[in-house]
C-alpha cells in the first residue's frame, strides 16, 4: 500500500473540516496539494535509496569474491555480478 494510500482518509477529512469548521477551504486545499506533492517526493527517493541498496549489495558481493582464496572464490558468480554491474551503469 503506497503512502499516498494510507494518507488518503486522513487528507479527506482534513478537506472537509478545512471547508466546515473555518471558511478557509482554499488555504485547506493548498495545504493538502503540498501534501500530496511532498508524499510523491518521498516515495520517488524510496525508490531511489531501493535501488541504491541493491547496487551497494552488488557490489559487496563481488568485493567479496575478490577477497576469497582463489581456490574458494566463484569465478562464475564473480563474472555474472560483474557483467550485471558493467550493463546496469
Amino acid at each position: 500500500m503506497k503512502i499516498v494510500d494510507k494518507a488518503r482518509p486522513q487528507l479527506r477529512r482534513l478537506k472537509h473540516r478545512g471547508r466546515r469548521k473555518t471558511g478557509q477551504g482554499p488555504t485547506k486545499q493548498r495545504q493538502i496539494r503540498n501534501l500530496r506533492a511532498r508524499v510523491a517526493e518521498l516515495e520517488a527517493e524510496v525508490i531511489e535509496n531501493r535501488q541504491l541498496a541493491r547496487r551497494i549489495a552488488e557490489l559487496t558481493d563481488v568485493v567479496e569474491q575478490l577477497l576469497l582464496p582463489g581456490d574458494l572464490a566463484d569465478s562464475q558468480l564473480l563474472e555474472e555480478r560483474l557483467q550485471q554491474i558493467r550493463t546496469r551503469h
